[in-house]
């Protein structure tokens, strides 16, 4: 230190040692504010890249699986905005990426971002404070007396500076109330207060929400089979001759029914069409899209398909049948037969003949008659059961009949989509009348009377009154009809084929990821600004004061 004793060069060189010394103290002091800011920043960013990296190394790209085998959503009734809010809530949106990730470790390193958020605006307020220390340093040495900081600005400064809400509204409204800008010290610490103060509010809130919208999730993997391995269709047998010389039989293939001339009453039990019928075939099942109390809708499919865990779209031959009662007639005993009554709730215990014959249109007076067959589509035929029991309403009295039907049959070329072990699509147009000779041609010569008379007995004796046999003789002639004419079909590779796995995946929202990456790179980009505009000749040993820890978000 000087003293008036001192030589003016002492005083000289006193002057610069003092100077130099309060130099090097701000160049430590400088040094040791941008470390200090400089470890949460690195921290905060390092979290940031590491949830980056992470997602995107380890995303799962999953398959749509081709547009023919899409499955439609169930609509949960909401508007647009409700569903929106939800999903916001909930689920973090329906976007979302898919990773092979433990969702706990990706959730603890987005956290650390909430964590160390406080931390980067204290020193992001740091900085601002050596900013504004600069400043008044600067000002004051050129004498720039017009730029000063009057006592007020100083005391809102240092307000700004603890980090309280009460002191940012203040200096709002005094911005309000001026009508202009603050001297530049306060106008940046003011800026930087309301950023790091909206960021360190949002962050940790955003990435709570990451945390809980994270989670494993199972999810379907489609590959597309290209060409298909497995044949699910069904079609008639290619390069076969479909109208006998002889006989006019629909498909040289049917020769088992009798073509040839000596007619057998019934399938062997060693076929697959008797199988089939039968519900026993391990090949072969037959299946009801559809179904109502007049109308009935059945297709022939592979019996693997309801293990299997393939999405598939495959040809098919469907039948659809409709009939009405024409006549019920009714006998007690010896007595003289009637007409019954058709809701006269008697029960048919057992059918014991059943009689088909067709026609070549809808009124059913134009009879076909063997050798000839109905090379019709629609099929319209008559169907008669010869009821062996019938238990009257008040018993114990026994009745025979008969029940009379007119009935029309339409097959169709189908094609149909399995999803996900359902029915996704079905598909028909109505195929020529050459398939309708084949359907109809075991019923032309009562080779499929025994089988049927089985069939439909069982189906009867599910009846509360005549008018409920109706559509299940319907689905009995639908089903026989299919069964018997397998004999005469082959399988067909799959039109489009797709192989179903499932994945368990970390399920990583993509808004609220997309979010939390824009606010951590928000503040970060203004820990970078702040250090931007900082340089070693600030003032730090002239304006200690102006250096306080930042205490607010």
């Amino acid at each position: 230190m000087s003293s008036s004793e001192d030589t003016p060069l002492q005083q000289t060189e006193d002057a610069a040692s003092v100077k130099k010394h309060k130099k090097g103290n701000s160049a430590k002091a400088y040094i040791s504010i941008i470390l200090l800011a400089a470890v949460p920043s690195i921290i905060f960013s390092a979290a940031t890249a590491l949830l980056v990296v992470f997602t995107f190394r380890n995303r799962v790209i999953l398959g749509d699986g081709s547009g023919e085998l899409q499955t439609s959503h169930a609509s949960d009734n909401l508007s647009l905005a409700s569903r929106t809010v939800r999903d916001f809530i909930k689920t973090g949106g329906s976007d979302a990426y898919y990773i092979q990730f433990n969702p706990s470790t990706l959730t603890t390193i987005a956290s650390i971002t909430g964590k160390f958020a406080p931390y980067l605006s204290s020193a992001i307020m740091g900085l601002a404070a050596l900013f504004a220390a600069d400043f008044v340093q600067k000002t004051s040495q050129k004498e720039q007396n017009d730029k000063l900081l009057t006592p007020n600005q100083l005391t809102l400064l240092i307000g700004l500076f603890s980090g309280r809400l009460e002191e940012l509204w203040k200096a709002t409204r005094v911005r309000a109330n001026m009508g202009g800008k603050f001297a530049a010290p306060i106008s940046h610490t003011l800026t930087i207060l309301i950023i790091v103060t909206v960021l360190g509010v949002l962050i940790p809130a955003v990435d709570t929400w990451f945390g809980i919208v994270v989670k494993p999730s199972e999810q379907t993997q489609l590959n597309f089979t290209t060409p298909s391995n497995h044949s699910f269709g069904r079609g008639f047998l290619q390069g076969k001759d479909c109208v006998y010389s002889d006989y006019h039989y629909p498909c040289e293939a049917l020769k088992g029914y009798g073509a040839d001339g000596n007619f057998i009453p019934y399938l062997p039990t060693d076929k697959e069409p008797f199988k089939i019928l039968n519900n026993i075939s391990t090949k072969n099942t037959i299946s009801n899209i559809s179904s109502n109390s007049s109308q009935s809708l059945f297709y022939l499919s592979d019996a693997a398909i309801s293990s299997s865990k393939l999405d598939f779209k495959a040809s098919a031959f469907a039948i659809s049948t409709q009939c009405e009662i024409i006549k019920v007639q009714c006998q007690q005993g010896d007595r003289n037969v009637f007409d019954c009554t058709k809701q006269l709730p008697n029960r048919a215990t057992d059918v014991t003949k059943v009689g088909f014959k067709f026609y070549n249109d809808p009124s059913l007076t134009g009879n076909i008659s063997y050798p000839n067959y109905a090379f019709l589509n629609p099929l319209y035929f008559y169907v008669f059961l010869e009821v062996g029991e019938l238990y009257g309403p008040e018993g114990p009295d026994v009745f025979t009949g008969t029940l009379e039907f007119g009935c029309s049959s339409t097959i169709f070329d189908a094609t149909y989509a399995w999803v996900d072990g359902s029915i996704a699509q079905f598909n028909v147009s109505s195929t020529n009348g050459s398939i309708g000779g084949v359907m109809a041609a075991p019923f032309m010569n009562d080779n499929a009377n025994i089988s049927q008379q089985a069939v439909i007995s069982s189906l009867a004796r599910l009846s509360a009154n005549y008018s409920d046999a109706v559509p299940l003789t319907a689905a009995a002639f639908s089903y026989s009809a299919l069964a018997l004419s397998y004999i005469g079909m082959e399988s067909r590779a799959n039109i489009i084929e797709q192989s179903r796995s499932t994945l368990t995946l970390t399920r990583v929202p993509i808004i609220p990821f997309y979010i939390l990456i824009t606010l951590n790179a928000l503040i970060h980009d203004s820990s970078l600004q702040r250090r931007k505009h900082q340089g070693p000749g600030t003032g730090l040993g002239e304006i200690p004061w102006l250096i306080r820890p930042y205490k607010g978000y």
